[in-house]
């Protein structure tokens, strides 16, 4: 038996063919045949629930549609709210102006305050500087504060029709006359005020003195000021004051000369008017000396029995006043006594009795 025939099938060999599988690359293998995956069984499908939507979010509203009334009832509303807005805006623009106004006011009161506190410190140094030329004036002294003082003093008081003396005012060259009245004086200044400010809306009267029938605000006019002086004076009368005042004493010597022992208390006030530059456009000075030398010789007409005490005020006038002192026929030769402290024995220059005029009212 050949190897061939042992290879090859025989005739009644019932052996089924196999399929050809495909071939892939090489021809002489054979594919093999691809398994079926088992099959699973499907789980049943749950359908999963939404979550409901938040409730902090707007929720949508549904449209929906006005009647002719109320569409007519809201455009009035709305015109009405619009109104309301407006005048809200208003009455805030109002308050808001209010206030504006309010915050200016207390600006300009509070700018007004500080200017009339430096005007009134300005003026009180002023009167300071006052009393120390006065004081050293008065007493023939040398004054280094004069020409400061002269500067706050207006121009129109130097002038020729204020009764000015060279370049001094009228009331600085009387300081002068109290050497020729008074010896041994002095005055004390009890207080400095000011009386009254001249303000736009002040249109009634000063109350504290009229003068020559013009008010305090016709005189500083706008912004000025009066200040107010009070103290004492106190001195011995000379023989010029007692020859002044009473010239039917002056024969008597003796007697004349024991009232120019006695020493002369009285009241003095003086009122500075001041404009609104701070410069002084006014003096007035109130002092009764009569007064208080008529005291004295009241108190001492005992002591000369010579003549009788009612025959040495026969026609003299209740009150001196300026006329009852003008110059007459003769004058009466005036001495000034020198201050205390002052060693110098020259001649002082005389005046006469109508000098006396500055310590009347």
């Amino acid at each position: 038996m050949n190897i061939s025939e042992l290879l090859a099938p025989g005739p009644k060999s019932q052996v089924k063919p196999r399929p050809a599988a495909p071939q892939t690359g090489d021809s002489t293998t054979a594919a093999k045949p691809r398994r079926k995956a088992p099959t699973k069984a499907r789980k049943p499908s749950v359908k999963t629930q939404r979550k409901p939507k938040s409730t902090f979010g707007p929720k949508r509203k549904h449209k929906t549609y006005l009647s002719a009334t109320q569409i007519a009832k809201r455009d009035a509303h709305a015109a009405v709210e619009s109104k309301e807005l407006h005048l809200t805006l208003d009455v805030n623009d109002l308050h808001q102006l209010i206030r504006m106004l309010g915050e200016r006011r207390d600006l300009h009161v509070t700018r007004l305050l500080l200017a009339r506190d430096r005007f009134k410190n300005d003026i009180y140094l002023v009167m300071e500087r006052y009393m120390r030329v006065f004081g050293a004036l008065s007493r023939r002294r040398t004054c280094d504060e004069l020409t400061a003082f002269l500067s706050r003093v207006d121009p129109c008081m130097l002038g020729p029709g204020t009764n000015a003396k060279g370049s001094f005012p009228h009331f600085v060259w009387q300081w002068g006359c109290y050497n020729n009245r008074f010896h041994h004086w002095d005055f004390r200044e009890t207080s400095t005020r000011i009386v009254t400010f001249i303000e736009e809306d002040s249109v009634q009267e000063d109350r504290v003195i009229v003068h020559a029938s013009n008010s305090s605000s016709q005189v500083c006019g706008l912004g000025g000021c009066v200040v107010e002086t009070v103290g004492e004076f106190a001195g011995k009368p000379t023989r010029a004051m007692v020859a002044a005042m009473f010239p039917n004493l002056v024969s008597d010597e003796g007697y004349t000369a024991s009232l120019t022992l006695q020493t002369m208390h009285f009241p003095t006030r003086m009122f500075v008017y001041f404009d609104a530059h701070g410069k002084i456009v006014k003096h007035v000075l109130e002092a009764d000396a009569f007064a208080a030398l008529q005291a004295i010789v009241q108190a001492n007409s005992c002591n000369n029995m010579s003549v009788g005490p009612h025959e040495r005020f026969i026609e003299l006038p209740d009150r001196l006043t300026v006329a009852a002192i003008e110059r007459g026929d003769t004058e009466v030769p005036i001495r000034r006594s020198l201050p205390p402290g002052d060693n110098s024995s020259s001649e002082v220059s005389s005046g006469s009795r109508h000098d006396v005029t500055f310590l009347l009212n």
